[in-house]
């Protein structure tokens, strides 16, 4: 699990360091306009990309933990998210299917577009107070840049912060679900399973192991 902080209020890196325990392989530090971006990188995965994602260009910045199941067209899952976003737009979430929290910055349109996976599996904290804003994987990274009223982004949900005056303009959920669903025998809910494992560990050149307890295996 990575960790990662986005705010216009200067980052103090070793305050902020303690998060690094989510992500003990690499951390990037990294000033772009009037924002600041901090990222620890936890890597499971034979290729990893060094965050801030980017696309120059376009001046698109991204921020992410988790991992895309449906990045097939790319060596690292993260870095199928600019591209979605440059065709999709506002829609990109709707896009990927994943466990994953995502702060993506547009300079060209001056919006930040934060995005929460269908569980929330990956936490994602927002704060915005007077003329500060700032998005962290953990509240404690954000009050110790001085926020005090940070809230959790709930599940599944995406939000559109308009940078020219932190107003929210928008936001809303990424799925709707289907509750009319009916499984009829043992057989079709094991294939399930099984491909839902499949695709969360094809990538992965870690050992696999099943935690019992601890909450692992409720979410199993």
């Amino acid at each position: 699990m990575c960790s990662f902080i986005f705010s216009n209020k200067l980052i103090n890196i070793e305050s902020n360091i303690l998060s690094k325990r989510r992500g003990p392989d690499y951390t990037n530090f990294k000033k772009i306009g009037v924002y600041y971006f901090l990222h620890n990188l936890l890597n499971i995965s034979k290729k990893f990309s060094i965050q801030p994602l980017s696309d120059p260009e376009e001046n698109i910045f991204l921020l992410y933990n988790g991992e895309i199941y449906n990045a097939n067209d790319y060596a690292n899952d993260g870095e199928s998210i600019i591209p979605l976003y440059t065709e999709f737009g506002y829609k990109m979430p709707n896009k990927l299917d994943g466990e994953f929290a995502l702060c993506l910055l547009d300079i060209k349109k001056n919006i930040l577009l934060l995005s929460t996976d269908i569980f929330a599996t990956k936490p994602l904290w927002l704060a915005i107070e007077d003329s500060s804003i700032g998005v962290a994987s953990y509240q404690s990274s954000l009050e110790r840049l001085g926020f005090n009223s940070a809230k959790k982004v709930p599940a599944n949900t995406k939000l559109i912060v308009d940078l020219s005056n932190l107003q929210l303009k928008n936001k809303s959920n990424i799925f709707n679900f289907n509750v009319e669903q009916y499984k009829d025998n043992f057989s079709d809910w094991n294939i399930a399973f099984e491909n839902s494992i499949r695709k969360r560990t094809y990538n992965c050149d870690k050992k696999i192991f099943i935690g019992l307890s601890s909450g692992y295996d409720s979410g199993c």
